[in-house]
């Protein structure tokens, strides 16, 4: 599968289902990044000095009805049809991936975003993944994983991806990242409709999240979540925590590397700081299913903790407690 920005994926296994939160899985290994609603002027009031509401997402869901691919453990490659538990286990509490220590500083000024048309956010993104690119290929070689980075995909027209189709504005769906074609697809009008410019920060937070879930690609992590999580349902909800509380905090590892030159400062740093903390998550009373991602303060917590520490060993959301992926 792929993973990038872009509407609701139309896989035709999907389970669709509203709820608030950033990212949402579909099956063996589909990522996606949501938000409900316009939140420039929910934001904008908060920025402005006045207390905002939190800000709602969706996503949707996928049932795992088939064993999910894991290939070769830490490569990224599909194929196989499941790893035992103690591997599994092994991979996601103790891999390689965490010793790989923190981001140096990148060298990458904010392009302008304009008024978020097309040809801006596709001018925008490219910069911004090529920095990705660049802030995390040291962390990959140092641990000798394979360095290449995914593809990117901006769209603001329907078409079709090996998770699916995709529709612009479909539904509350900003990005998705799938694995099969190692691809990041972004919505260009999702985006539009979710985030004033002025607020760009949160563009680049939503790239390095999906490209968090690109790492975990390549240090074989999704490959052993999903098997796990296939052969023990009654843990895939939190399975499912513990990963995107994980990508969220590689996010932020990369915010704090390009926070010199971007730079994040003044209302760019508000704006981190304020949709990090309330901008992702479930809704506020989600039960079952529904707590896949962690509640907002969760979700700030993790993406806080990769800024200010910066260390790769330090977003191992694997080996916590439930209480801290809640």
């Amino acid at each position: 599968m792929s993973y990038g920005y872009g509407g609701w994926p139309t896989n035709p296994r999907a389970r669709r289902r509203r709820r608030p939160g950033i990212l949402v899985r579909a099956a063996r290994g589909l990522f996606v990044l949501a938000v409900l609603g316009v939140l420039g002027s929910v934001a904008q009031q908060y920025l402005s000095g006045v207390v905002g509401g939190v800000i709602q997402g969706g996503d949707i869901g996928v049932p795992r009805d088939t064993p999910p691919d894991t290939g070769t453990p830490g490569s990224g490659d599909g194929g196989g049809s499941g790893l035992p538990d103690n591997q599994a286990s092994a991979i996601l509490g103790s891999n390689r991936f965490y010793t790989a220590g923190g981001l140096s500083d990148v060298e990458c000024p904010a392009p302008d975003l304009t008024n978020a048309t097309t040809s801006a956010q596709r001018a925008y993104d490219e910069h911004v993944f090529g920095c990705l690119a660049t802030a995390w290929s040291g962390p990959l070689r140092r641990v000798d994983l394979t360095t290449n980075a995914p593809r990117l995909f901006v769209f603001d027209s329907s078409g079709s991806s090996p998770c699916g189709t995709f529709r612009p504005r479909e539904g509350a769906t900003l990005a998705f990242y799938c694995p099969v074609n190692q691809t990041m697809y972004a919505d260009v009008a999702a985006m539009a409709r979710s985030f004033p410019t002025e607020h760009h920060v949160v563009y680049a937070l939503v790239l390095a999240h999906e490209y968090g879930h690109h790492l975990q690609a390549k240090a074989g992590i999704l490959q052993a979540e999903s098997s796990l999580a296939y052969q023990n349902p009654a843990l895939a909800t939190e399975l499912s925590r513990r990963t995107e509380t994980q990508a969220s905090c590689f996010a932020g590892m990369f915010i704090r590397s390009i926070e010199e030159s971007y730079p994040v400062t003044g209302l760019q740093r508000r704006a981190f700081d304020y949709y990090a903390r309330n901008a992702f998550g479930d809704q506020d009373g989600a039960t079952g299913e529904d707590r896949s991602h962690g509640t907002s303060q969760t979700q700030g917590r993790w993406i806080l903790q990769g800024f200010e520490d910066n260390d790769t060993g330090r977003c191992n959301s694997f080996s916590v407690s439930a209480q801290d992926v809640q």
